[in-house]
């Protein structure tokens, strides 16, 4: 491998004489695995918002119209903690007709929707904030326009809810397999 020593000197804390390669690695990176790729299951998650970027539409039914790509990440799940720091995402398109994700997500997170003009929350303001996600996992699809193209299962958020709306199952449930915690029902 060559190296130029001009480039990437960031990258690299050192190279020995044999072409060896050593990096500093933080607590957190040493200590780190790699993260399960499965979708999150169906179910009702409390999330944070933790990216959004403004885009630009590239399907032929909207070319250039604006819409927000969010990421949330889970903060609390009815499993004990199973899927904390999992991520999802939607889109919410800033045009109409197609406002819908945006108007719930907007409630959800404590901004006023009116009938009208209406000023939507920037990305800055939309970040950190906390709301209630419930989705479904859909399996592996196939692309409308294009069948010969599949696209991997994923998790879908279809609702946004106020984080008030968080209910964490507790105590036990008696089932036919024995006394059992909530948790453990949800799927």
């Amino acid at each position: 491998m060559d190296y130029d020593e001009n480039q990437g000197q960031s990258e690299f804390e050192g190279m020995d004489e044999g072409g060896a390669l050593y990096i500093d690695f933080s607590s957190d990176e040493a200590a780190s695995e790699s993260r399960d790729l499965e979708p999150l299951p169906t179910g009702k998650y409390l999330c944070t918002i933790t990216d959004v970027t403004l885009k630009a539409s590239q399907s032929e039914r909207n070319p250039g119209k604006p819409f927000y790509a969010i990421e949330m990440t889970v903060v609390e799940d009815a499993r004990g903690g199973e899927f904390r720091n999992r991520k999802c995402w939607t889109n919410a398109m800033l045009f109409h007709p197609a406002l819908f994700t945006i108007t719930h997500i907007m409630k959800a997170t404590g901004f006023t929707v009116n009938e009208g003009r209406v000023r939507i929350p920037t990305p800055e303001d939309l970040i950190g904030k906390i709301l209630v996600v419930g989705g479904i996992k859909m399996g592996e699809t196939k692309d409308k326009n294009d069948p010969s193209k599949t696209y991997a299962p994923k998790f879908e958020p279809k609702s946004f809810f106020g984080q008030d709306k968080w209910k964490k199952p507790s105590g036990v449930v008696t089932t036919s397999a024995g006394k059992q915690d909530p948790a453990d029902l949800l799927s």
